[in-house]
């Protein structure tokens, strides 16, 4: 008889065993009531007196001071925002301007049609001798002007004035400093004597101008009493501006060069653009320097605020002597964030008051602490 096959057993899988998942960490209650604490001190003051004298450690007062300077800059930014966004050419150029854009436009005029070259050349002020066709000597005045002035007979009064501080027109060229304040004064911006009409011994008044000094240009805009502004840029940031070429620049639809309304509208569009580039630096320089005020400021008033409490807590009998002044310190780092991240958005409806709010809204909280949460009972 034939041998039988033994029939092979199917071999059994072997299950495999599954590795236990591993339990998520929970977080501790201390971890949990630490965080908890850490966000209600923007709007409790007892948890910023838990959170300053209960956690200790270098990163606990690493996260107060960090707080304290967030909060310094973030109170500063409204400050800084909106000086960066100030437009001096608006400031000057939009009404009221006690009719600067009319005699710019004269000026601008005079100088196309009469063949003045005028630009800036390696940040200085370049001029031919042209100039000496618009200059014009004021009725009654002892020595020849060696500058423009559009003088109105029907007022008897100099209306505006452009000054250039060049060789080629005042024989010499002085300072800056020196012209600009001659101008301002009232006097020849070359001699040390007064100008007709502003003579000490005269009412003084004041006119419009544009002065073109060696390194700088400055504009200055005055209403009828004599009471206004001046402006000053760089001449560096007006490399090769064409001043001669401001009135002829823009044409009609049939190529014509612009007159009356039109002209004003387009040489006042362009010398608003001259100032915006000129006080670019300035603006930026200025900004940022009064930013750095603001900020040392505030950093102080966090400083004082913690003295403050610091001293409150004196006293024999007070319960809170025992308060240390760096936790006092501490106290006034936590308070201040919700007054910073309110004087950021108001800062930016009350621009006038923003320097102002973050120190009335860090006083009133800290004087609501100082109130309720520390007082003796």
């Amino acid at each position: 008889m034939p041998n039988k096959k033994k029939k092979k057993k199917p071999i059994k899988a072997t299950a495999v065993k599954q590795q236990p998942k591993k339990a998520k960490k929970k977080m501790s209650p201390e971890t949990k009531d630490k965080l908890k604490t850490s966000f209600m001190t923007l709007i409790n003051n007892d948890a910023c007196v838990k959170a300053s004298r209960e956690y200790h450690g270098f990163w606990w007062n690493f996260l107060a001071v960090g707080l304290a300077l967030a909060s310094i800059v973030l109170a500063d930014v409204p400050n800084l925002v909106t000086r960066l966004q100030v437009n001096y050419g608006d400031s000057v150029l939009n009404s009221p301007n006690y009719s600067l854009d009319q005699e710019l436009t004269n000026f601008s005029k005079a100088l196309a049609d009469n063949g003045v070259v005028l630009t800036i050349k390696d940040g200085h002020p370049t001029v031919n001798e042209k100039w000496n066709d618009i200059t014009y000597t004021v009725p009654g005045d002892t020595s020849p002007s060696t500058w423009y002035a559009d003088y109105s007979s029907a007022q008897d009064k100099v209306m505006f004035e452009a000054f250039v501080n060049s060789s080629v027109v005042g024989g010499l060229v002085v300072e800056d400093s020196i012209f600009f304040t001659r101008i301002t004064s009232g006097k020849n911006p070359y001699k040390d004597e007064y100008r007709k009409g502003y003579g000490a011994e005269d009412a003084k008044y004041a006119t419009n101008f544009i002065a073109f000094g060696q390194d700088s240009i400055m504009i200055g805009r005055y209403n009828a009493a004599g009471s206004g502004s001046t402006i000053t840029g760089s001449n560096a940031d007006l490399e090769g501006t064409n001043f001669a070429a401001i009135a002829t620049k823009d044409r009609d639809n049939i190529g014509n060069p612009l007159t009356g309304e039109e002209l004003k509208k387009s040489v006042t569009e362009q010398y608003r653009q001259i100032i915006v580039t000129a006080t670019n630096r300035q603006k930026l320089s200025s900004s940022w320097s009064y930013a750095g005020i603001v900020l040392a400021i505030y950093a102080g008033l966090e400083i004082i605020f913690g003295l403050v409490i610091f001293l409150l807590t004196r006293g024999k009998r007070n319960p809170f002597r025992v308060y240390t002044f760096w936790e006092t310190q501490k106290i006034a780092y936590w308070a201040g964030l919700a007054p910073a991240l309110l004087s950021l958005i108001l800062g930016f409806f009350l621009t006038q008051f923003s320097l102002m709010l973050f120190i009335f809204l860090f006083g009133m909280r800290l004087m609501w602490l100082s109130m309720k949460t520390m007082r003796p009972n």
